[in-house]
């Protein structure tokens, strides 16, 4: 097996993602029956939160910014 290279904006792509991942909670996603949306949701402590309502083929992603 030939070893692995990360081109050094890769690597600090890598560690943003990583870093990202251990300090946040991890976000959900539920379909909505019967139409194309979907749920995006953190569980807290003592609710749910639900980020957004986010159509399947529009602006994907544009919820992120909304992370606590």
């Amino acid at each position: 097996m030939k070893p692995v290279v990360l081109h050094c904006e890769a690597d600090a792509e890598l560690s943003a993602v990583a870093k990202r991942y251990k300090c946040e909670k991890p976000v959900r996603r539920a379909r909505v029956p019967g139409f194309p949306y979907r749920l995006i949701y953190e569980e807290l402590g003592d609710c749910i939160h639900v980020l957004a309502i986010m159509h399947d083929s529009r602006e994907p992603g544009y919820w992120k910014s909304r992370l606590s």
